[in-house]
Protein backbone atom coordinates (compact mmCIF):
# COMPACT_ATOMS: atom_id res chain seq x y z
CA UNK A 1 0.00 0.00 0.00
CA UNK A 2 2.77 2.46 0.84
CA UNK A 3 4.64 1.64 -2.37
CA UNK A 4 1.81 3.15 -4.36
CA UNK A 5 2.63 6.50 -2.73
CA UNK A 6 6.31 6.24 -3.62
CA UNK A 7 7.49 4.80 -0.28
CA UNK A 8 11.10 3.65 -0.43
CA UNK A 9 12.76 1.66 2.36
CA UNK A 10 16.24 3.01 1.62
CA UNK A 11 15.02 6.62 1.73
CA UNK A 12 13.11 5.89 4.92
CA UNK A 13 16.18 4.41 6.66
CA UNK A 14 18.42 7.26 5.46
CA UNK A 15 15.93 9.79 6.82
CA UNK A 16 15.88 8.05 10.20
CA UNK A 17 19.68 8.05 10.31
CA UNK A 18 19.82 11.69 9.17
CA UNK A 19 17.44 12.78 11.90
CA UNK A 20 19.26 10.84 14.60
CA UNK A 21 22.78 11.75 13.49
CA UNK A 22 24.53 14.79 14.95
CA UNK A 23 26.41 15.13 11.67
CA UNK A 24 24.34 14.58 8.48
CA UNK A 25 27.57 14.65 6.46
CA UNK A 26 28.40 11.25 7.91
CA UNK A 27 25.88 9.59 5.58
CA UNK A 28 27.43 7.67 2.69
CA UNK A 29 27.33 9.38 -0.71
CA UNK A 30 25.20 6.57 -2.10
CA UNK A 31 22.09 4.93 -0.70
CA UNK A 32 22.57 1.39 0.46
CA UNK A 33 21.00 -1.03 2.86
CA UNK A 34 22.63 -4.32 3.68
CA UNK A 35 20.61 -6.94 5.41
CA UNK A 36 22.35 -10.08 6.58
CA UNK A 37 24.69 -11.50 9.11
CA UNK A 38 28.16 -10.27 9.97
CA UNK A 39 31.06 -12.09 11.53
CA UNK A 40 32.60 -10.89 14.75
CA UNK A 41 36.34 -10.63 15.25
CA UNK A 42 38.30 -9.40 18.24
CA UNK A 43 41.15 -6.99 17.63
CA UNK A 44 43.46 -5.72 20.33
CA UNK A 45 44.39 -2.05 20.05
CA UNK A 46 46.97 -0.19 22.06
CA UNK A 47 45.61 2.71 24.11
CA UNK A 48 46.79 5.41 21.71
CA UNK A 49 45.17 3.78 18.67
CA UNK A 50 41.95 3.09 20.59
CA UNK A 51 41.82 6.73 21.68
CA UNK A 52 42.36 7.94 18.10
CA UNK A 53 39.56 5.64 16.92
CA UNK A 54 37.21 6.93 19.62
CA UNK A 55 37.99 10.54 18.74
CA UNK A 56 37.45 9.92 15.02
CA UNK A 57 34.14 8.18 15.72
CA UNK A 58 32.94 11.13 17.81
CA UNK A 59 34.19 13.70 15.31
CA UNK A 60 32.55 12.02 12.30
CA UNK A 61 29.48 10.64 14.03
CA UNK A 62 30.22 7.16 12.70
CA UNK A 63 30.38 3.97 14.73
CA UNK A 64 33.81 2.54 15.48
CA UNK A 65 32.91 -0.71 13.73
CA UNK A 66 32.11 1.15 10.51
CA UNK A 67 35.40 3.03 10.64
CA UNK A 68 37.31 -0.20 11.20
CA UNK A 69 35.47 -1.99 8.35
CA UNK A 70 36.16 0.89 5.95
CA UNK A 71 39.85 0.98 6.88
CA UNK A 72 40.13 -2.79 6.46
CA UNK A 73 38.39 -2.71 3.07
CA UNK A 74 40.74 0.06 1.95
CA UNK A 75 43.80 -1.90 3.11
CA UNK A 76 42.61 -5.11 1.44
CA UNK A 77 42.00 -3.26 -1.84
CA UNK A 78 45.46 -1.69 -1.63
CA UNK A 79 47.06 -5.08 -0.99
CA UNK A 80 45.20 -6.58 -3.95
CA UNK A 81 46.33 -3.69 -6.18
CA UNK A 82 49.94 -4.11 -5.10
CA UNK A 83 49.81 -7.86 -5.79
CA UNK A 84 48.36 -7.24 -9.26
CA UNK A 85 50.95 -4.57 -9.94
CA UNK A 86 53.79 -6.92 -8.99
CA UNK A 87 52.29 -9.56 -11.27
CA UNK A 88 52.24 -7.31 -14.33
CA UNK A 89 55.51 -5.52 -13.61
CA UNK A 90 57.62 -7.87 -15.79
CA UNK A 91 55.28 -7.31 -18.75
CA UNK A 92 55.34 -3.54 -18.26
CA UNK A 93 59.12 -3.57 -17.99
CA UNK A 94 59.34 -5.52 -21.26
CA UNK A 95 57.31 -2.73 -22.91
CA UNK A 96 59.66 -0.11 -21.47
CA UNK A 97 57.18 1.13 -18.88
CA UNK A 98 59.30 1.67 -15.80
CA UNK A 99 57.31 4.37 -14.00
CA UNK A 100 53.68 5.42 -13.62
CA UNK A 101 54.45 8.37 -15.91
CA UNK A 102 55.56 5.97 -18.68
CA UNK A 103 52.21 4.18 -18.45
CA UNK A 104 50.27 7.44 -18.30
CA UNK A 105 51.96 8.86 -21.42
CA UNK A 106 51.42 5.68 -23.42
CA UNK A 107 47.87 4.98 -22.34
CA UNK A 108 46.33 8.46 -22.32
Amino acid sequence: MRRDRGWNLVKFVREIVRRSSPNPACLPPYPYLKIGSMNTITVRLDEELALELTRLAKRTGRPKGELIRRALRRQLALSQFEEMREGIAPYAKAKGWLTDDDVFHNVS
